[in-house]
C-alpha cells in the first residue's frame, strides 16, 4: 500500500494480507505491529488500525472508526482480520526476547 492509493481518490478495495507480507519479508511467523488503514472491504468503511497480530498465532489489534460525523463521536472495537488496506507503516519482528530498539523522529 501507499499513498497512491488515497490520490486522487481512496482505493477502499485494496487490501493486502498480513501473512502474506511476512512470507515476503521472509519472516512468516512474524509479529507485526504499527499503523495502518482497515480493510474498508472488512468493516464497510475507512478507520484506523492499530496492528498487533501474531502470524499463526493471536491478534491484539483494535481499530478506530466515526460512529456520527455530525456529532463526532466513534467507537474502538477489536479487529479480527488478518489483512489491512490502502497503506501502513509495519514493523515486523521474530516476536523474540532480545534487546529493545528506541526510534525517535522529530518530524515526519
Amino acid at each position: 500500500g501507499g499513498v497512491p492509493n488515497l490520490i486522487p481518490r481512496p482505493k477502499v478495495d485494496k487490501e493486502y494480507s498480513l501473512p502474506t507480507i511476512a512470507e515476503l519479508c521472509g519472516i512468516p511467523g512474524a509479529t507485526v505491529i504499527g499503523p495502518s488503514a482497515v480493510a474498508s472491504v472488512k468493516v464497510g468503511k475507512n478507520a484506523e488500525l492499530v496492528n498487533n497480530f501474531k502470524v499463526g498465532g493471536e491478534n491484539r489489534s483494535w481499530y478506530t472508526r466515526v460512529t456520527d460525523e455530525t456529532n463526532d463521536t466513534y467507537m474502538c472495537e477489536k479487529y479480527p482480520h488478518e489483512s489491512f488496506g490502502l497503506l501502513g507503516n509495519l514493523y515486523l519482528s521474530q516476536g523474540l526476547p532480545g534487546p529493545v530498539i528506541k526510534v525517535s523522529a522529530r518530524i515526519r
